[in-house]
């Protein structure tokens, strides 16, 4: 009995050899077929990156000029720091 069961498993692996390989052994997929779509989706991080990058920048532009405002006493360097403060919001 048990020598029928294995005859039919192995018939039908013999049947069908075209089938995906077993995952432990690893299945080799062309690289076209791997990235399809990353390229757009790496680009799309790349550019939010950038941006991430220029916030940044921007913050630590206002939290010096933040800084400065603290230990300005004239009304006229203030309102230069307050200009340069809107010009980096905007």
């Amino acid at each position: 009995m048990n020598d029928l069961l294995t005859d039919s498993f192995v018939s039908d692996a013999k049947d069908h050899p075209s089938r995906e390989a077993d995952i432990e052994m690893g299945t080799r997929v062309p690289r076209s077929n791997l990235d399809l779509g990353m390229e757009a989706f790496n680009k799309q991080i790349q550019e939010v990156e950038k941006q991430v990058d220029k916030v940044s920048g921007l913050l630590k532009k206002l939290k010096d000029a933040n800084e400065e405002s603290k230990s300005v006493t004239k009304a006229a360097s203030m309102k230069a720091i307050k200009k340069r403060m809107e010009k980096d919001v905007d």
